[in-house]
C-alpha cells in the first residue's frame, strides 16, 4: 500500500473514543498513521516513504517516544511528572492494562495545553501501545528498551539546568542519541543492515541523533524561554556576560558577545553533524529509501545550523529555513543520495562554507 493510500484509508476511520484503550490492531494502526502528520508533518513524510513494514516499525517507535516527550513537555509539577514517567514504564513492562493507560491519559490531559500534545493524549496513547505489542519480538524490544531508557533520562532533575557542553551532550543522548541508536537497531532487525555493516555504522548512530537535537535546542530558544527553560550551556552563556534568563532581553545591548554564544554552540555541534553525515554514507548504497529517510532531517538541521551562525535574528525571531529551500534540499539529496563524495561535498557547501574557516570541513 502506498503512503498516500495508507493515509487516505486511515482518515476514513472514526476517531477512537477518548479515555479508552483500543485493542483492535488494524484500527489502532490506522489511527496512529492518521495522527502522525498531525503531530509532525516533516517526520510523517520521511517515515511514510520507508520500505513496507520498516515504515510501521519506525512510526511506532516515533509515536512511543513522542509520548515520552509529551510527558517531559507537560506542565505537570516535577513530582507528578516523575510519577507519570513511572506509570509509562509500568505500562511498557507489564503489558496492556486499561486502567494504567487510562491513568496515563488523564495525567497528560491535565498537564498539556498545546493542540499537538492533545492529539498525543487523546488519540496516540489509547492506540500506540496496542500497535507496539503487535510488532515482531525484536522490534518491540528495541522500541520498548529505547523508551524506558529515554524516560529515565528525561526524569533527571540535573537536566533542568545544563551546565556545560558535555552536560548538554549527555542530555541530548537521552532525548535524541537514543533515537539514532533505535533507528539503527530497527534497520538491522528489518534485514537492511548485516552484522558487518551494523558494526561499522553503530558508533555514528548516537552522534547522528545528538546533532539533530543540538540544532533544535538552538532553534527553539524563543519558545523554550517562554516556558521558563533553556537548554543552552550555563558556562557558555555566562562566559559572555549573560545569564540564561536575561540573554534574550540583553542580547541587543552586546550583540557581539551574544553572537559569540550562538557561534560557540554551532561550532560544537559541527562534530556531531560530521558524524551524522558519515552515518548516512555508511548506510547500504542499495537502500535509497533508508538513506533518504536518514539524510533529509539531517541536511535540514545542517541548513538550519548554517542559518543561525553569526545571525543576530536568532534573538529576535524563531529561525526556520524557507519552504523553497527545504524542497531544494530534498531534490538535491534525491539526486546525490547514493554518491558519498557528493553528500560530503554538499554538506561542506551548506555548512562549512558559512563558518569562515573556523573549523576544517569534513573529509571522508
Amino acid at each position: 500500500m502506498s503512503p498516500r493510500t495508507k493515509l487516505r484509508s486511515a482518515l476514513k476511520e472514526p476517531i477512537t473514543t477518548k479515555e479508552a484503550i483500543n485493542h483492535d490492531v488494524d484500527l489502532a494502526t490506522k489511527i496512529c498513521w492518521r495522527e502522525l502528520p498531525r503531530v509532525s508533518r516533516s517526520f510523517a513524510l520521511v517515515i511514510q516513504n520507508l520500505p513496507p513494514e520498516l515504515d510501521r516499525d519506525v512510526m511506532v517507535g516515533y509515536e512511543v517516544l513522542r509520548t515520552v516527550d509529551t510527558i517531559e513537555d507537560s506542565l505537570l509539577d516535577r513530582q507528578t511528572k516523575k510519577e507519570t514517567f513511572r506509570l509509562f514504564r509500568n505500562i511498557l513492562n507489564n503489558g496492556l492494562k486499561g486502567e494504567k493507560i487510562l491513568a496515563l491519559q488523564r495525567a497528560l490531559d491535565a498537564g498539556t495545553y498545546k493542540e499537538l500534545d492533545k492529539a498525543v493524549v487523546h488519540y496516540m496513547v489509547p492506540n500506540i501501545f496496542t500497535v507496539l505489542n503487535s510488532l515482531g519480538e525484536k522490534q518491540r524490544e528495541i522500541v520498548s528498551r529505547t523508551a524506558l531508557e529515554m524516560s529515565r533520562g528525561m526524569a533527571r532533575e540535573d537536566f533542568l539546568d545544563i551546565q556545560n557542553l558535555e552536560h548538554q551532550d549527555e542530555y541530548c543522548h537521552y532525548v535524541a542519541g537514543l533515537v539514532g541508536i533505535m533507528l539503527t537497531d530497527l534497520f538491522r532487525a528489518s534485514g537492511r543492515l548485516d552484522e558487518k555493516r551494523y558494526g561499522e555504522i553503530y558508533p555514528y548512530s548516537e552522534p547522528y541523533g545528538i546533532g539533530l537535537q543540538k540544532v533544535n535546542i538552538l532553534k527553539d530558544m524563543n519558545s523554550d524561554l517562554c516556558e521558563n527553560r533553556l537548554y543552552w550551556p550555563r558556562d557558555v552563556v555566562e562566559k559572555h556576560g549573560f545569564t540564561k534568563l536575561n540573554i534574550l532581553e540583553k542580547a541587543g545591548e552586546n550583540l557581539e558577545e551574544a553572537m559569540a554564544v550562538v557561534n560557540e554552540i554551532v561550532i560544537d555541534t559541527a562534530r556531531h553533524l560530521d558524524n551524522g553525515v558519515i552515518y548516512v554514507t555508511k548506510l547500504p548504497a542499495n537502500e535509497k529509501k533508508v538513506r533518504m529517510f536518514s539524510a533529509i532531517p539531517l541536511y535540514m538541521a545542517i541548513a538550519t545550523a548554517s542559518l543561525m551562525y553569526n545571525n543576530p535574528e536568532v534573538y529576535t525571531m524563531p529561525l526556520k529555513i524557507p519552504r523553497s529551500e527545504t524542497m531544494a534540499i530534498t531534490r538535491k539529496l534525491d539526486s546525490i543520495i547514493l554518491d558519498n563524495a557528493k553528500l560530503v561535498e554538499y554538506y561542506n557547501e551548506l555548512f562549512y562554507d558559512k563558518l569562515d574557516g573556523v573549523r576544517e570541513p569534513l573529509v571522508l
